[in-house]
């Protein structure tokens, strides 16, 4: 973004804002001849908010550099972990020791085999 849309979009558009909500209050005032027109409340209030609206999506933005928006806080990933259940043919859930007792008979009896097949 130029530098005359920066200015423009820092200060040009708070300033229209404010403008339009002071010329909506005037408005109010023509139907309502008890309200009178207040420049904190009918100028300021809006030009602040949209002041603060210009920097926070700036600050998003990286100053309008870029069309993708970086959120404030950066979330750390949740990886997921998969929980391994181990059962048997009749549902029984199995402990981690019981399946390491299992795959260590496994071993040893592919093991033996391989032995007796090389004798």
């Amino acid at each position: 973004m130029t530098f005359l849309g920066k200015i423009l979009v820092y200060i040009g558009f708070p300033l229209f804002v404010g403008i339009f909500g002071l010329y909506l209050a005037y408005l109010e005032q023509i139907k309502d001849s008890t309200r009178k027109l207040s420049f904190d409340q009918d100028f300021m209030l809006p030009f602040m908010l949209a002041t603060a609206m210009v920097i926070v999506v700036g600050v998003q933005t990286n100053g309008f550099t870029t069309r993708q928006i970086k959120p404030l806080v950066q979330w750390p990933t949740v990886k997921r972990v998969k929980k391994i259940v181990h059962t048997t043919k009749d549902g029984r859930v199995l402990t981690q020791e019981q399946v390491e007792a299992y795959t260590k008979r496994k071993q040893q009896q592919t093991q033996t085999t391989h032995k007796s097949k090389d004798d």
